[in-house]
């Protein structure tokens, strides 16, 4: 009998921030070649400030990379892709000081067709590249799987830069399943269970890999709560980038079943959505090659059980999620964190089922 899923190699990487692909002289693991992968899915922060040579450099990165399908979106620094961050003479933009911390600003005259147009052309796409707004996809991968992604630049405030929204807002949520006095912003909810295989954000949940070098929580709770109804396979964000790392949740899958099937659902939650997460552990290792290092966590069904990578997702769809920050930047913006690879189940399409 064929299996329902087919083992699926996934490379992720998040705030790359115009770096190129180091040589083998390179004293940081983002280098070439990186290890190819079915699917790449890049969280966001592609640049340092939004600026259109800067899309090109990443783009020429994206296509040295080898994996079928190569998914991107915008993080807060790609602040020429937000159509909301304008200023009165164009593109509103901060730049960087030389010690990467103090901040200027500055403005750009390209609008945000123009950058939009590099990452949607023909000649971009022919790379196998394919920039995602905020929305629910689908795709199909060669190799038979059918899988949905959700994915979304947006994160909380977050020093004034692009696709945020106040702490107080939940974007993520229908508004009858938000959690009490929030306010709703909502435009493309997170539909709930089982429909999202992958949710790629740029901003991490509230309590989960967002730790920031002040020792604060910079995820969003709104954004756990819909990741508890969505529980999908795999989450993947960037942003923070001292919380590179990767970690299983097991979510309280009655708890949540119990509140959804009572109507309008998570009013009652803790607004970290704390009732939902059962437990959480990290996993992952680091594996150092002649060429690259690079973090690997296996949670396909050929996993074997141990303490190194976590062994496969539950048998039962929904019970957990891995999720991954992989920031590729250090908080001083060196490009000295691993990218990752997932080996990860993925859904069969029904043709292939058929077919076999």
């Amino acid at each position: 009998m064929t299996s329902s899923t087919v083992k699926t190699r996934i490379l992720i990487i998040s705030d790359t921030h115009t770096a190129s692909l180091g040589d083998a002289s390179s004293p940081y693991p983002f280098k070439y070649p990186l290890p190819r992968a079915d699917i790449l899915l890049h969280c966001g922060d592609l640049t340092i400030r939004g600026e259109l040579e800067e899309y090109k450099t990443t783009i020429d990165m994206l296509n040295q990379c080898d994996a079928e399908l190569k998914l991107v979106i915008a993080g807060n620094h790609d602040v020429s892709l937000d159509d909301k961050y304008r200023g009165p003479n164009g593109i509103r933009y901060k730049m960087l000081s030389d010690d990467n911390m103090q901040y200027t600003h500055r403005w750009w005259n390209h609008t945000v067709e123009s950058a939009k147009a590099m990452w949607t052309c023909d000649e971009t796409q022919k790379k196998g590249i394919r920039y995602l707004d905020e929305g629910l996809y689908r795709f199909n991968l060669s190799n038979g799987a059918n899988f949905t992604i959700y994915a979304s630049p947006y994160q909380p405030v977050f020093c004034d830069w692009a696709f945020d929204y106040q702490r107080g807002e939940d974007r993520w949520n229908p508004a009858a399943l938000s959690s009490p006095g929030a306010t709703s912003i909502v435009e493309h909810p997170i539909p709930s269970w089982p429909e999202v295989d992958i949710l790629m954000t740029h901003g991490p949940p509230r309590g989960h890999r967002d730790m920031t070098f002040q020792r604060t929580h910079a995820g969003c709770p709104h954004l756990l709560r819909a990741a508890a109804r969505a529980r999908p396979r795999l989450f993947c964000c960037g942003h923070i980038h001292e919380g590179s790392g990767a970690e299983r949740i097991t979510w309280d899958v009655e708890k949540v079943n119990a509140e959804l099937t009572a109507g309008s659902g998570l009013e009652e939650a803790t607004e970290d959505a704390e009732d939902f997460v059962q437990k959480s552990t990290r996993v992952g290792e680091r594996r150092v090659g002649s060429k690259q290092d690079l973090q690997f966590v296996d949670v396909s069904g050929e996993a074997q059980r141990d303490d190194r990578n976590g062994g496969p997702l539950s048998r039962e769809r929904g019970e957990d999620t891995l999720l991954v920050n992989a920031s590729i930047m250090n908080l001083m913006y060196r490009p000295a964190q691993a990218p990752w690879i997932v080996d990860l189940e993925l859904p069969r399409s029904a043709r292939e089922e058929h077919d076999s």
